[in-house]
């Protein structure tokens, strides 16, 4: 059997390094999705609703004069309970509940899951409504009947958070709460600040600078110090260094051979 003691001091820097690097990549993307913090499909835009996380919207809908639906939905969070005596019990992140006819006393409430959060679900980003639309399908199938096939599918949530650049920062406005033209599909619509993705508000990737950018930049502004630094204490007869440059590929080369000498001897390769 092999023991951690009889392990070369070289492996098991690169087990705890690997297992170090995979708990730090966790914990920053669970950190991410707990924070209430998405990344787009396919782009690079942002929408930051930390600042909201664990609010609740409260919605009434009256189907016909004799129904009444509430709906209650919370963000980043099955922090959402059905009431004690409905017929069914569960936490969600957005519920559907008909009150019981007090004044008969003949039913139980209704309570029906429309969405469970779900951290993996990322939103998708349109462009032309300047919104982040999540699409979650993880409800009760339970009174979802496809007439084609007569099979039942689950309740769907579509939650559009679309852009308001009037709304103060870390407000929303609700547009759009309750059920769909589409039976067991359901929709919120919010005005939020922070998906705007122009300069007005929100985050403009397209024209934030990215790393690389900033580096290149960095590096020729640096280049440009020193060589003019150089110059001034050198009189501009020669490049700064220039020794030193002249010898530099033989020394990058020098600590490649040393480095793959070192590595071959530890692993015992050729």
């Amino acid at each position: 059997k092999t023991s951690y003691q009889n392990m070369a001091p070289i492996n098991m820097m690169k087990m705890l390094y690997s297992n170090l690097c995979i708990i730090l990549t966790l914990k920053l993307s669970m950190a991410q999705f707990n924070d209430c913090i998405f990344t787009a499909q396919d782009t690079e835009y942002q929408l930051d609703l930390s600042g909201n996380k664990g609010d609740r919207i409260q919605g009434v809908e009256n189907s016909d004069e004799f129904t009444t639906f509430n709906y209650s939905f919370s963000f980043c969070s099955n922090e959402l309970n059905c009431p004690r005596n409905a017929s069914y019990n569960a936490s969600a992140m957005f519920l559907q509940i008909n009150p019981a006819d007090t004044l008969n006393d003949t039913r139980k409430p209704f309570c029906a899951v429309v969405a469970e959060w779900d951290e993996t679900i990322q939103p998708q980003y349109i462009d032309e409504e300047e919104a982040f639309q999540f699409v979650y399908m993880n409800g009760n199938k339970f009174g979802c009947i496809d007439e084609t096939n007569n099979q039942t599918y689950p309740r769907h949530l579509i939650f559009k958070v679309m852009c308001g650049r009037h709304v103060p920062e870390g407000e929303y406005i609700v547009e759009d709460l309750g059920e769909t033209n589409m039976k067991c599909v359901y929709q919120i619509t919010i005005l939020s600040k922070a998906a705007c993705m122009t300069e007005d508000g929100g985050d403009d990737s397209s024209n934030a600078l990215s790393g690389g950018s900033i580096t290149i930049i960095l590096f020729i502004v640096v280049m440009f110090l020193y060589c003019t630094a150089g110059c001034l204490f050198t009189g501009c007869r020669k490049f700064p260094h220039q020794h030193f440059w002249e010898k530099f590929p033989a020394y990058v080369f020098a600590g490649f051979q040393v480095t793959k000498a070192f590595c071959c001897g530890t692993c015992g390769c050729k």
